[in-house]
């Protein structure tokens, strides 16, 4: 698996989104800092699209820190996880990414979450992270990036579509009781 920037494939990139990205780095396994940060906005999500009651009931940090780590072990998952750090380097968000198996042979990128800091939301950081994570999805010949969310959460819904994903799927989720949609958005071609 080889690791990429978004800016090595496509340099034409408007200037303020070529500076939010030159901030995007891969996560830091070895930092318990890192991996407690992400795992906490992980939960925040939760709460902000689910409940506080779901979240309190379904992960505690210490899962979702093993979680962030199952994304990044080559053995188990072809994953990675993205952070975005603002000019003075706090990070203002994340995207956790990997490649999805959904039939025999046939696999697809997959956002599994994303979070901005809400005093910095607004302003391109979740935009500049999804491209960086469709950048590491083409680079790993995927032809498809996908994203679940709940039906309600349209932020995030308004987001996908302004970057060319449309909604191809619902389900009813049984543990949240809660309608999800499935977006989707075929690549035109796929970096190598």
């Amino acid at each position: 698996m080889r690791s990429v920037h978004l800016t090595e494939y496509e340099p034409d990139l408007l200037n303020r989104d070529a500076d939010l990205l030159s901030q995007i780095r891969p996560l830091n396994p070895d930092s318990d800092q890192e991996l407690t940060l992400v795992a906490s906005r992980m939960r925040q999500t939760l709460i902000e699209v689910e409940s506080q009651e779901f979240a309190d009931t379904m992960y505690s940090v210490d899962w979702l820190k093993a979680r962030l780590l199952w994304h990044l072990d080559q053995s188990q998952c072809q994953g990675q996880v993205f952070l975005m750090g603002d000019e003075t380097g706090y990070i203002v968000g994340h995207t956790i990414i990997r490649i999805e198996i959904i039939e025999s042979g046939v696999s697809e990128g997959l956002f599994s979450t994303s979070y901005i800091d809400p005093g910095y939301r607004q302003q391109g950081f979740a935009s500049a992270l999804l491209r960086q994570g469709e950048a590491w999805m083409r680079a790993q010949s995927q032809k498809v990036a996908t994203t679940w969310t709940a039906a309600t959460n349209d932020k995030l819904i308004k987001l996908y579509e302004k970057h060319g994903y449309a909604i191809v799927q619902n389900h009813f989720h049984e543990v949240s009781q809660s309608w999800m949609v499935k977006l989707s958005k075929q690549f035109d071609r796929a970096f190598r």
